[in-house]
């Protein structure tokens, strides 16, 4: 249950700016600024006012700082620039808050706003093209001729000739010394049978006009990495160089890739489809391969045999290590030699984390060179209520987001990449682009997402300076025009007691899925996202770690795997026909230590690179003769690992999702129902515990009494979690002294006629004159009302007879649209924004007449149509509104 009280009146808005965030930090007595709550700011030159205006309500809204993000400014890194992000900057110093710097005009980062390609055509990204003509041998020398002519920015890499199909024996032959007029035609006897000569054409692409997402720089050349740094990092240092490691933190980059073809599926393989390069790519090649792969580039579109695929594998861990290497890299070196960090994501939508095009090649290899790991879940890539199938950001639109990676997937690989980091935040880019119909019920879900998944520092997408910005809705501040501006910090303080919760604690993992990036460049291969989904769906909580961490680092011990602090008994290898052999080898070696090695499907078939076929086939010879190694399909998975989870719950819930917490006063518990309907009632039993549990509610800042029974193997506990709701269980011996709630069993209905009026502002203190309406419904439905988007009051009186001493009362709303806002008897009961709309009302009621106001906020979607909104913008109390007795418990 959330119980909300406002930390000021509007009237006191703008005189209590520092209120919300100091508040937020009082459970733990830390510094608001260590749990950044920092959502982007779209600047598109107002005026100063406009800008000093726009960052109180950052402040006034309980967040700790902005991200400054050209959404575009009409002069990015022009004169104005640098004057309209002064106002900002020294307004934030005012109001102590941190500033981060968006890297780039609009996204994604790379290019300056075009400006490191226009000092240098040079720098603009380039892809390798292949041509290729089928002949059939023998045949005497002859000219073979370029399918299709050269262009002005074409020049040819290589050519190959090999045998279609591959067959042993007929390896392929480097057609490149034979190349004649600029490599548009080749001379060659070919031996017999059926040949494919391919060339390999590198072409470099010029600046597109305005505002694309395939307009990239040359992601794997230095100079021209340096030179974006210099355009954008090294400009700012010179601005702000004694506000930087202080108001300003650092920068912030967003969704970098490849960009050698507009999508998400982009591997090796497809004959066509246009692969990275760059003019500096050689080089760095043959210094980390140790070999030249130009003869076998055209096994990234076919079939070359062993030495193609080996090739195939080196130039796909080229790519990958290259990209993270040579643009994030520099950029992290630089942030860290002038005092501030390096935060964003990359794009890893939709399996582009493993792949070429918009994505990076291997997501953790780009998050290395991040300060703090980074995801980002807008457009409805997180959607409250479903975790699989697809779900369409904009309606019109060809992709779907894959809600199983989303959900469950990307957060297990930021865990991976946070403890690979051995440190404990993780960022994400949240809540935005879902249109004006989103709310803050919605926020408060996918908020709770993110804390249950160990996500703890937000940017929240997006605050604006315009009013009514079509610009990727909603927003959340007083100039949007948001209906419910005036609540965002009702959320914020919820927020960051758990933010704060996060930070002073450390994660426990039960088990390691391994990614299977490599397996996937190669051939058929699982993603992690179904097994992470049906282990965090059983209570088994999970990391996801890439192979060569696995492979190469932490110690085995006993039965288990340790690595910085965490220590895994089991690990689950994802189905792949192709594995690293080092990894079949460590997963081996921990079986016959005694560790759970669980495969799925399948057992691996061969080396990623084809160089250790045989090496893969003992490895998997030992884990099927092992005991400790399992063999098993996904639907079985959770029962296989029954004995690794730490917490059990009767009758089982696939809408539970939990994860365990420690800190230096003992463990947490982080229970989210994931349900929108139902609630989670049942036993959960807590293995190995002995000792007290509590409920902290973040949303009051206070701990309740749990029912709990404790039995020689652990802690029974009973739970009846409400739909929405997200418990923090404490357990252990220094525990706060809790509250008890109390036992409600009869009801008063409050049906009949209601006093209801519209709000005259957005202020939620002045109204129209109140009308009766008969019943409870949709207002859209009530005349005058139809497009209203707003506050409603809705109030009336009940009678109430005495109290016993035992006795309390509860005031139960039913169904709301959406927050609701009460007062009893004049006096402020507190705020829900989300299910279940319930207060406990025993101080505020009296024995005779009482009167009750609720003030109901509905979502903006009723006043301003976008083309991000999904479902209906239902507004108003719909009810069943009563008052309920109960028994208080003794304590």
């Amino acid at each position: 249950m959330l119980v909300f009280t406002r930390a000021w009146t509007t009237r006191l808005f703008l005189h209590c700016l520092l209120l919300v965030p100091m508040l937020a930090a009082s459970a733990t007595g830390q510094s608001p600024h260590r749990t950044p709550l920092v959502p982007l700011l779209w600047t598109q030159g107002q005026s100063p006012e406009t800008i000093r205006k726009v960052v109180k309500e950052v402040a006034a809204g309980g967040n700790t700082g902005f991200v400054w993000e050209s959404r575009p400014h009409p002069n990015y890194l022009g004169p104005k620039w640098w004057a309209d992000l002064r106002v900002a900057v020294e307004e934030a110093k005012r109001l102590s808050l941190e500033v981060w710097i968006f890297d780039e005009w609009m996204y994604p980062s790379g290019i300056a706003g075009g400006k490191v390609i226009e000092e240098n055509p040079e720098f603009a990204h380039h892809v390798l093209l292949d041509r290729a003509l089928v002949i059939r041998g023998p045949t005497e020398a002859a000219v073979w001729e370029l399918p299709s002519r050269l262009g002005e920015l074409d020049q040819v890499v290589s050519v190959t000739a090999f045998a279609e199909p591959y067959e042993a024996g007929r390896d392929p032959i480097d057609l490149t010394p034979f190349i004649q007029a600029k490599g548009q035609q080749v001379v060659w006897a070919a031996p017999p049978g059926n040949w494919r000569i391919c060339w390999g054409v590198a072409r470099r692409e010029g600046l597109k006009e305005g505002w694309r997402m395939d307009n990239m720089i040359d992601v794997l050349n230095p100079k021209a990495v340096a030179a974006f740094i210099r355009l954008t990092h090294e400009a700012t240092w010179r601005e702000f160089k004694e506000d930087f490691g202080t108001t300003v933190k650092g920068f912030f980059s967003d969704e970098t890739g490849f960009r050698n073809i507009t999508s998400y599926h982009s591997l090796p393989g497809t004959p066509g489809m246009p692969m990275p390069w760059s003019p500096a790519f050689l080089d760095y090649f043959q210094r980390v391969k140790g070999y030249d792969p130009r003869p076998l580039l055209a096994s990234l579109w076919y079939d070359l045999g062993p030495r193609g695929r080996a090739c195939r594998f080196d130039l796909m861990d080229a790519f990958a290590r290259c990209f993270a290497e040579t643009f994030f890299k520099p950029q992290q070196e630089w942030c860290r030699a002038h005092g501030v960090q390096l935060i964003g994501h990359v794009v890893e939508d939709n399996d582009a984390d493993h792949q070429l095009g918009y994505g990076p090649g291997h997501w953790f290899r780009s998050m290395e060179y991040f300060d703090i790991p980074g995801i980002d879940v807008v457009g409805y890539q997180v959607t409250p209520g479903l975790d699989a199938a697809g779900n369409r950001w904009l309606l019109d639109a060809d992709t779907e987001w894959d809600q199983e990676f989303f959900q469950f997937g990307l957060p297990a690989m930021a865990r991976g990449a946070s403890l690979l980091k051995n440190s404990g935040p993780i960022f994400s880019e949240a809540f935005g682009a879902n249109g004006w119909n989103e709310g803050l019920r919605m926020v408060k879900w996918i908020g709770d997402w993110h804390i249950v998944n160990g996500i703890g520092m937000l940017s929240p997408h997006a605050m604006t300076m315009r009013f009514h910005d079509p610009d990727c809705p909603p927003h959340f501040n007083r100039t949007s025009g948001s209906s419910q501006w005036r609540y965002y910090s009702t959320w914020a303080s919820y927020f960051r007691r758990l933010q704060s919760l996060l930070a002073d604690t450390s994660p426990i993992v039960d088990v390691a899925v391994l990614y299977t990036a490599e397996s996937r460049w190669m051939g058929p291969a699982m993603t992690v996202s179904p097994v992470v989904k049906c282990l965090e769906t059983h209570q088994i909580s999970t990391a996801v770690l890439p192979y060569e961490v696995w492979a190469t680092q932490g110690s085995i011990k006993g039965s288990r795997w340790t690595y910085n602090g965490q220590s895994f008994k089991a690990v689950v290898l994802p189905y792949v026909h192709s594995v690293p052999a080092s990894v079949a080898r460590r997963l081996a070696m921990f079986a016959q230590a005694g560790g759970h090695v669980v495969v799925l499907d399948r057992w691996p078939q061969t080396s990623v690179d084809g160089r250790e076929d045989q090496s893969v086939q003992v490895a998997v010879d030992s884990l099927k003769a092992s005991p400790h190694a399992s063999l098993t399909v996904l639907p079985e998975l959770p029962q296989v690992l029954t004995s690794t989870a730490a917490v059990e719950l009767s009758p089982a819930s696939t809408q539970l999702v939990v994860s365990r917490r420690r800190s230096a006063a003992g463990e947490w518990l982080l229970l989210h129902n994931r349900s929108l309907v139902s609630p989670i009632k049942g036993r959960l039993f807590i293995k190995n515990l002995s000792g007290p549990v509590t409920r902290y509610a973040a949303e009051m800042d206070g701990y309740f009494r749990v029912p709990a029974t404790q039995g020689p193997d652990g802690t029974t506990v009973e739970v009846e979690i409400p739909p929405y709701a997200l418990w923090a269980m404490r357990l252990g011996k220094q525990i706060p002294a809790p509250q008890t709630s109390p036992h409600f069993t009869k009801s008063l209905p409050l049906g009949g006629e209601w006093l209801v009026g519209k709000a005259t502002d957005d202020s939620g203190d002045n109204f129209e004159p109140l009308t009766p309406k008969t019943g409870l419904e949709d207002w859209r439905r009530w005349h005058g009302f139809e497009s209203y988007a707003g506050t409603v009051r809705y109030r009336r009186n009940f009678r109430l007879l005495p109290l016993a001493p035992d006795e309390a009362i509860r005031l139960d709303a039913g169904s709301v649209e959406e927050i609701a806002d009460l007062k009893v008897n004049g006096k402020t009961a507190g705020i829900r924004i989300c299910p279940p709309y319930v207060w406990d009302i025993t101080n505020l009621a009296k024995p005779g007449q009482n009167s009750i106001e609720l003030d109901i906020t509905n979502r903006t979607a009723t006043r301003w149509a976008d083309e991000f909104s999904h479902g209906s913008a239902v507004s108003g109390l719909l009810g069943p509104v009563q008052v309920l007795k109960g028994q208080r418990s003794p304590r």
